[in-house]
């Protein structure tokens, strides 16, 4: 295991373990964020190739 997976490993498991899967994380070098996905629109139609 590489050492990224093997730092973010205890963080997805806490996650599991104490909130639903409707929240995320965002990690930087001096804070983490836990967040809660309200409402999602996903489209790729103005992608460009």
């Amino acid at each position: 295991m590489d050492s990224f997976a093997e730092a973010s490993e205890p963080l997805i498991k806490w996650l599991a373990e104490n909130v639903h899967p409707h929240h995320s994380v965002i990690v930087t070098a001096t804070h983490a964020e836990l967040l809660q996905g309200e409402k999602v629109h996903r489209t790729e139609k103005f992608l460009r190739d």
